[in-house]
């Protein structure tokens, strides 16, 4: 999947992306990069998506906007106009395609790593799939600690040590009326 074109989908305008080795989303906050990134990998990963949310128990009873819902979250399948336009490499992909989901033993083979992660740390630990509520996006929840591949890693730990760092300094500094180093 190289080429994606979308319009009319929530934020989205109109979008056509060409993804090379390295391909950086600019545009003001709200613009619709996230959701870009997350409807790519509802696209990639249907099948898995779909399998998933089966495994926990979500009923989709033959309706993709249920599907949408789940994924983006609660009632955020309205992003999905009778207007919307969703093409990769020059085919048509229709939301009903949700529902043909066949593959049970479909692998993941995009990783997302949600820029919202921290909210999936409850009492100094990653949340599991089924602690969040609806209206969390599926990439928040599949990336929590049950999911998340490298979790348990250096990297994964180092990582969120600096993010909580550059979280927590700022704040930390102006409260107690210090330079950071």
């Amino acid at each position: 999947m190289n080429k994606f074109q979308i319009s009319n989908f929530g934020p989205i305008k109109n979008l056509d992306v060409e993804l090379g080795d390295l391909t950086i989303l600019l545009g003001p906050q709200a613009s619709g990069k996230t959701l870009f990134l997350q409807l790519a990998k509802l696209i990639v990963d249907k099948d898995y998506i779909v399998q998933n949310l089966l495994k926990y128990n979500y009923v989709i009873d033959g309706d993709s906007d249920k599907v949408l819902n789940y994924y983006f979250g609660d009632r955020l399948s309205s992003m999905w106009k009778n207007c919307t336009m969703v093409k990769v490499d020059g085919e048509a992909f229709e939301k009903c395609s949700l529902l043909n989901a066949e593959n049970a033993d479909a692998k993941e083979r995009l990783f997302y790593i949600p820029a919202q992660r921290i909210l999936s740390i409850s009492d100094g630990r990653p949340k599991n799939f089924m602690e969040f509520d609806i209206s969390s996006p599926y990439v928040l929840r599949n990336s929590s600690a049950d999911k998340c591949p490298i979790r348990n890693s250096w990297l994964y730990r180092t990582a969120f040590t600096i993010a909580l760092s550059n979280v927590l300094l700022p704040i930390l500094s102006n409260l107690f009326n210090i330079t950071p180093p």
